[in-house]
């Protein structure tokens, strides 16, 4: 292992500013050009090969896996097939912006613009944008829902490796002829999916080039090479991309460039994010076991390896505009690794690999791969130890899954026991059968906060002075907290019926827009049923629908139970006076809400059961409904940052938040009042019915460093996450870090560009994120009451 060169790449990688690439748009607009009359499927294969033929090869100092998104380390490419006006409209607020800014030369902006302006209204956005209803965006708008996928890809998916790493992309393209060579055309039909398969090999055998050029290029690299260590790696290196991923990797170094091609051009062909790297210890160990345990490979040269992967996918970067870069602070990409777990034999499949990939992260350090850690009851005590110090540093790192409980809502999805067991993450917290799935966790956001303040008001929206929702009644004429509770669950349900409804448009208008050749071939049984992913071609298919600031709706119903039935402090409507005043000569009233009413996260039966209702009535309109290709929709109690966002949009609300401030986080309780407990908080989080939750509900829980130290510390975080799963829990990840660190980081970021905290189902570098999320995540309660802790 040669430490000096990791250490180099990687301050290389953090010390790079995201730039603004020109390189992508030039070449995939010369390319739709070119094949302006083919067919959207071929369209996209031809321009997909065409930016991969004429993108010119680069290799960075030290490499030793290759390939890049651009020839910056880490630049940004331009999608503007997906979107090019607003790219035009916000290019000069890119560099300032307080959220993900990103450079852009003068150079670069008087290349782009006329590239950019040659689509006119030719780009998805503006054809997807225009296909819904004005109501719908007015409520985007008004921050009572978002709808997805309309300036991006779909995302969302994981290759199939166990059926691809043994035959290569070779064997991919010979699948997709032999499809051709059976199926008479005979009908529009099979000409679509004649057209479908041309697109899978047009687009494999592209790659294929692309990884070629790269063996080209490292070769006469080599020939030039005065060292004799490194000119012995560009040979190998060259070696390398000779084989992969035309073929089977021969060894753990192809293995892994064969990951990495397959990552990267996933990203070149199409802007989606959320591609897992799904479980690689249990993908690779087969070429691992060959290397390194009956090989001649050391160790620490594997976990160098490995260490080069995770710079590599934390280069990879996308461009977003200013809405969604407030919802997904700090660049995310959810390139999720699932370590561990069950196999499909139904036994514990944790390896030598399993611990490698962790040593090889605390070489670096890195916000991408997204690690989640599958945790049954045959998980070893050692792979926890390992994982559980980690979080003992204040890494962020790995998330904490209950193998169990996952392998369960896959069945709800329809899966086999088998494939139960073979999972993987994409997004956030969001389980997919790996390889099998075209999982859509980007359906939507409904805002239960600014339901409360539509019911509040009779369908009036105060903030954005209009119309908008359900009128459920003038509050004054409630007797009782179930009529407020009915009227929150009416406004709720509305929406998911407006947003699932308008999402179901936009994910058609992908089928027939934008189908993509090659991802679509990567992931079973896209060949064999001659089917886009957008078509539906995937084994598995879904789409996820997010609730945000569920503690705010729980919290709200009780603080407006105690306030107006229980003490009869004041009417409704007395009390809206006071939230559209923003509480101002109204303080004693705050206080005694924020102090002396039940809040969520605080294990109380009635508060929770607010919350547990709130979930139960989403997921029953949600159920309702199919997307285009007739999946599922299917609950995610998740925020990302949008809990940031979306609070932006709301006044004061009844339990005693202040208008503009943020609302409560995922499945979390809002910040600072979870003030009990840790064991009182997960019983809050787990009184919800996961079970019902199938894809997924993210928990964020943040303990002060002084109280999680040594082997005592390390049993404290076993029993909280033990004793969550007991109780039926999805999902826990952990930040221990102090306000004070967090604080000074803020004040001078240059000292902590490595501090790394969880933002939500994703790790980010403190610095990075926008000084409204960073206020937000030193606003969670630090546990420091741990005593009989879950135990």
């Amino acid at each position: 292992m040669n430490k000096d060169r990791i250490d180099m790449m990687n301050e290389r990688l953090k010390d790079s500013k995201p730039q603004l690439d020109v390189e992508r748009a030039k070449l995939v607009t010369e390319a739709y050009e070119i094949y302006a009359d083919c067919t959207p499927v071929l369209r996209r294969a031809h321009a997909f090969a065409y930016i991969l033929d004429n993108m010119e090869p680069n290799m960075q100092e030290g490499e030793l896996l290759v390939g890049s998104q651009t020839k910056r380390v880490r630049g940004v490419p331009v999608f503007p097939e997906f979107g090019a006006k607003w790219v035009i409209d916000e290019i000069d607020m890119f560099p300032t912006r307080g959220t993900d800014p990103i450079v852009v030369t003068p150079e670069t902006k008087a290349e782009i613009l006329p590239i950019l302006e040659s689509w006119g209204d030719n780009t998805f956005d503006m054809q997807s944008t225009a296909v819904l209803d004005p109501y719908v965006l007015k409520a985007q708008e008004c921050g009572v829902l978002s709808v997805g996928a309309r300036t991006t890809g779909m995302g969302h998916i994981s290759p199939d490796y166990p059926r691809i790493l043994p035959m290569g992309l070779r064997g991919v393209i010979n699948q997709a002829k032999e499809m051709i060579e059976k199926t008479p055309v005979l009908t529009p039909e099979d000409m679509r999916k004649v057209d479908f398969w041309n697109a899978n090999i047009i687009s494999c055998e592209a790659v294929i080039r692309f990884a070629h050029k790269f063996s080209d290029h490292a070769a006469k690299l080599a020939e030039a090479e005065t060292d004799a260590q490194r000119k012995k790696e560009l040979l190998k290196i060259a070696d390398v991309c000779s084989n992969v991923p035309e073929n089977e990797p021969r060894d753990f170094w192809e293995a892994l460039q064969f990951v990495w091609f397959l990552q990267l051009t996933i990203q070149i062909e199409d802007n989606g994010h959320s591609i897992a790297v799904g479980r690689l210890d249990q993908n690779l160990y087969k070429y691992y076991k060959k290397s390194v345990v009956d090989g001649d490979m050391p160790a620490e040269d594997a976990e160098e390896l490995l260490a080069a992967l995770y710079i590599k996918c934390t280069e990879i970067l996308k461009l977003r505009d200013a809405f969604d870069s407030l919802g997904f602070a700090a660049y995310p990409m959810w390139q999720q690794m699932a370590i561990g777990g069950l196999g499909r034999d139904g036994k514990d499949a944790t390896n030598e690999l399993t611990y490698s990939v962790f040593k090889a992260w605390d070489l670096v350090q890195t916000v991408q791969p997204t690690m989640a850690l599958r945790v049954n009851d045959n998980t070893p005590d050692e792979l926890m130890d390992v994982a559980l110090a980690m979080v003992q540093k204040g890494y962020a790192i790995p998330a904490f899954y209950n193998d169990n409980l996952v392998g369960n809502l896959l069945k709800n999805k329809g899966a086999t026991e088998e494939d139960s067991r073979d999972w993987t993450v994409h997004g956030c917290v969001e389980p997919y059968v790996m390889g099998k799935s075209d999982g859509r966790p980007n359906v939507g956001y409904v805002n239960a906060a600014k339901c409360i303040e539509l019911v509040m008001n009779n369908g009036w929206d105060p903030v954005a002075k209009c119309e908008m929702g359900l009128k459920t009644g003038d509050p004054n004429t409630f007797t009782s907290i179930k009529d407020f509770e009915e009227a929150l669950h009416k406004q709720i349900v509305h929406f998911v019926k407006i947003m699932c409804e308008a999402y179901t448009k936009v994910c058609a208008m992908h089928a027939v827009y934008v189908p993509k050749g090659y991802a679509s071939a990567l992931v079973t049984d896209c060949i064999a049923r001659g089917k886009s992913l957008e078509e539906g071609g995937a084994l598995y298919n879904s789409s996820g629908v997010f609730l945000v600031a569920m503690a705010n709706g729980a919290d709200c119903l009780e603080a407006i139970d105690y306030v107006v039935f229980q003490e009869k402090m004041m009417k409704a409507g007395e009390f809206n006076e006071v939230l559209q005043n923003n509480f101002e000569g109204n303080e004693r009233l705050r206080n005694i809400i924020l102090n002396k009413v039940d809040k969520y996260g605080n294990d109380r039966d009635r508060v929770d059961g607010y919350a547990n209702r709130m979930i139960r009535a989403y997921n029953e309109e949600m159920v309702k409904y199919r997307d285009s290709r007739g999946g599922t929709y299917e609950n995610c109690i998740l925020s990302t940052s949008f809990n940031v966002l979306q609070g932006k949009t709301i006044g004061a609300t009844p339990d005693g938040r202040l208008a503009s401030e943020p609302v409560s986080d995922n499945a979390s309780p809002m910040v600072g009042r979870d003030v009990t407990s840790p064991t009182a908080t997960i019983k809050s989080v787990a009184s919800i019915d996961q079970s019902d939750c199938n894809n997924g509900a993210l928990f964020n829980i943040k303990f002060d460093p002084n109280i999680v130290q040594g082997e005592e510390g390390k049993q404290i975080l076993k029993n909280v996450i033990k004793s969550y799963f007991d109780m039926n829990g999805e999902h826990i990840q952990i930040n221990v870090v102090d306000a004070g660190t967090l604080e000074a980081a803020q004040e001078n970021p240059q000292d902590y560009k490595n501090l790394l905290v969880r933002v939500a189902g994703y790790s980010a570098y403190f610095i990075e994120l926008d000084r409204d999320v960073q206020n937000n995540i030193i606003g969670r309660t630090a546990h420091k009451n741990v005593g009989g802790c879950c135990c």
